[in-house]
């Protein structure tokens, strides 16, 4: 008797046990739902381990950050490879997902195949619309263009050697070296607290007037790209609002090689500053005060 209810009991406790598993999906799935369907996007974060340095792990999260939350991070990879170990403290430190891929054969990297196909489960049972995938690995050409036509924003990070054909796939793509530019550009100045001994005053020179960034390319044709990418962004609705970020992933969609620098700007804002004889630019209300602009009537 005392055996039939030990397995009764262990028999409910597995029902339970299953229930619950079930029950904590169905949540995570409801979560990501209503995430999607709310003002912030959910950002899928996808990095293929052996294709870059986990130094920049930093500035892929500042960047895969402007297009939503990230709340989904996986690094792919075969853990037992030395190219990986470097990932494991950084894992820990960033909230990453190890994504585990054994190499079968010598030579080929099965972290790609992985990373494409958890590509496609998202998008189709979880319903992510916004994927950042780092590598590059022109491979991935035919994921990134599955993804965007089916109306995804798909955003790319990687070197600087990466395949044209891949770079034009992308929604925005973002190198390396730009990240790498931005991190020196923003890092405050180290001053050693050691004393220094005294020196000889320096003569005096005269300063060297840096001269200004010279566009290289016409403006003449600036204007109808920017009206062009203004009206794809509010969908033909002249009257629309849009927030200059907003036009600057569009800009970037209509031509993936657009940099404001090119027409002797250092910023998008600024660029849009010399245009207002055919855009009106104010701040936003209520909302942090981003810049938004608006077609002159």
């Amino acid at each position: 008797m005392s055996d039939n209810n030990s397995t009764t009991h262990v028999s409910q406790g597995q029902t339970i046990l299953s229930r619950l598993g079930g029950k904590l999906m169905w949540i995570v799935h409801v979560f990501l739902t209503l995430l999607q369907t709310s003002h912030v996007a959910v950002v899928a974060l996808l990095i293929d381990g052996e294709n870059i340095s986990p130094d920049l792990i930093a500035q892929v999260l500042v960047e895969a950050g402007k297009f939503g939350g990230v709340m989904i991070r996986r690094v792919y990879g075969n853990v037992t490879s030395p190219n990986m170990q470097p990932w494991k403290e950084v894992m820990t430190h960033y909230a990453l997902q190890g994504m585990h891929q054994m190499q079968t054969v010598t030579g080929k990297n099965a972290a790609d195949i992985a990373l494409a196909v958890d590509a496609m489960d998202l998008f189709y049972r979880d319903h992510v619309t916004r994927f950042c995938i780092v590598g590059s690995d022109s491979d991935y050409t035919p994921l990134v263009l599955r993804l965007r036509s089916a109306g995804c924003m798909v955003i790319g990070i990687g070197e600087p050697k990466t395949s044209p054909t891949l770079v034009k796939a992308y929604t925005v793509f973002v190198s390396t070296d730009q990240l790498t530019q931005r991190s020196s550009r923003t890092k405050p100045a180290v001053v050693s607290s050691a004393k220094v001994a005294p020196t000889a005053p320096l003569p005096t020179t005269k300063k060297k007037i840096s001269s200004p960034t010279l566009p290289t390319k016409p403006n003449t044709e600036l204007p109808d790209l920017l009206s062009r990418a203004y009206k794809e962004a509010t969908k033909g609705k002249e009257s629309e609002w849009v927030l200059i970020s907003q036009l600057g992933i569009v800009l970037r969609k209509i031509d993936p090689s657009f940099k404001t620098t090119d027409y002797g700007q250092k910023d998008l804002s600024s660029l849009l500053m010399k245009h207002e004889d055919l855009f009106e630019i104010r701040k936003r209300s209520g909302r942090g005060g981003h810049l938004e602009l608006r077609l002159r009537k």
